[in-house]
């Protein structure tokens, strides 16, 4: 343990990639914190009490112990929310705030097992997104569940991802549940994307042969109607089939010989 007390004291580990723990997910945030320190040689302060002053090398285990226990304390704050870290900075050591954080939320986190499970059971795929990046929340969604104890078996999992395919995927999951040959969930992913690629790829041919079509409607030559004569005051009548008829002088009316309301023609009885 002399060299790992010794170790501690040389370099200052690099905590600020680490999301700060807000109250949620706390077991993730816990694994984070504990690579983190044991990458740096400070985990064993939360594992070992402070040296008592008849220990071997007791000022020198003492001021690697007292180095160790402030980096392990800057750490734990410094991944904490702003909110949190007004409650626990003022407790003296890691070990102190290390316990505090582990008596209140490992209780709280029995409602997050719960969040989990329902997340997994109630995400479905859709056609508005790309399959294979709701693939991808599919599996943050399993190692939430793993984070959480609540590991699946794999053959599970394969069987749950190809049943949450979309519904315009129904005979494309038909024919992976009808395959002898079982698959493993990396091979159902591999063999779900290839699906996706050629699907666009089909697509966008359709979508190219449909242009071409439109692009050849577009020049085909118009044929040739002849325009159709309208006079004035009369109906439409055809260029090439015109009855013109002469206009009847104004005021002027004939009647046949012979009709009622006729006078004859004096000259016609002249003797």
């Amino acid at each position: 343990m002399d060299s790992a007390l010794l170790a501690a004291t040389k370099a200052m580990p690099d905590a600020t990639r680490i999301e700060p723990f807000n109250g949620l997910f706390f077991k993730r945030w816990q694994q984070k914190i504990k690579l983190v320190m044991d990458i740096s040689n400070v985990l064993f302060v939360l594992e070992t009490p402070k040296p008592e002053s008849d220990s071997e090398r007791y000022e020198e285990t003492l001021a690697a112990w007292v180095r160790a226990d402030k980096i392990c304390k800057s750490i734990i704050l410094n991944s904490l929310s702003n909110e949190l870290f007004d409650v626990y900075c003022g407790l003296e050591h890691a070990l102190e705030i290390w316990n505090a954080l582990v008596n209140k939320y490992v209780v709280e986190d029995a409602g997050i097992k719960k969040y989990a499970a329902a997340n997994f059971l109630h995400f479905e795929m859709t056609d508005e997104k790309d399959v294979s990046s709701q693939i991808h929340e599919f599996h943050l969604i399993t190692l939430e569940l793993k984070n959480e104890g609540m590991e699946l078996p794999e053959a599970f999992l394969t069987a749950a991802l190809i049943e949450k395919l979309p519904e315009t995927w129904r005979e494309y999951k038909n024919g992976l549940k009808h395959k002898r040959h079982e698959m493993n969930l990396e091979q159902v992913i591999v063999h779900i994307r290839i699906e996706e690629r050629n699907r666009l790829l089909a697509r966008n041919q359709m979508a190219k042969q449909l242009t071409v079509k439109a692009n050849v409607v577009e020049d085909r030559p118009r044929e040739f109607k002849p325009k159709e004569f309208k006079p004035k005051g009369g109906a439409a009548k055809s260029k090439y089939n015109q009855q013109y008829t002469h206009p009847k002088p104004h005021g002027q009316t004939f009647k046949k010989k012979g009709e009622p309301g006729l006078r004859p023609n004096e000259d016609e009885y002249c003797f």
